[in-house]
């Protein structure tokens, strides 16, 4: 799967739904599923860092003139296992087989998040 590094509190907004938009100095023709993997540094109180946290769409992206930057504009997040993964610049491939939907675990949401999330926030 296509995956962007995006630095922690970002990483954890975006997987969470809160930001749907994401503002790089870059664009992709790419669009479709995107992993979202938080950033080694800067470490975060309170987010997770070097893992992979969940899947977005991403569906289109636009250019603010005033801003000088793209907006990636994002939706349909999903959850995923965390798994350790060292980040790279722009879009960079992960093999799917390491990817596990909270959705299609057999514990309750409440136990993967104190099980596999909060052990890994800073």
């Amino acid at each position: 799967m296509k995956s962007l590094s995006v630095k922690p509190i970002y990483a954890a907004q975006i997987v969470s739904g809160e930001k749907p938009i994401e503002y790089r100095t870059w664009q992709t023709p790419y669009r479709g599923d995107l992993l979202i993997c938080s950033s080694q540094n800067p470490k975060t109180k309170g987010c997770i860092s070097g893992h992979a946290l969940g899947v977005i769409s991403l569906d289109n992206i636009t250019y603010n003139a005033k801003e000088k930057l793209y907006e990636w504009h994002i939706s349909n997040p999903r959850l995923v296992k965390p798994f350790p993964v060292k980040g790279k610049l722009h879009l960079y491939d992960i093999s799917d087989d390491l990817i596990i939907y909270v959705d299609d675990m057999e514990e309750s949401v409440d136990d993967i998040v104190n099980h596999y999330f909060i052990p890994l926030m800073n």
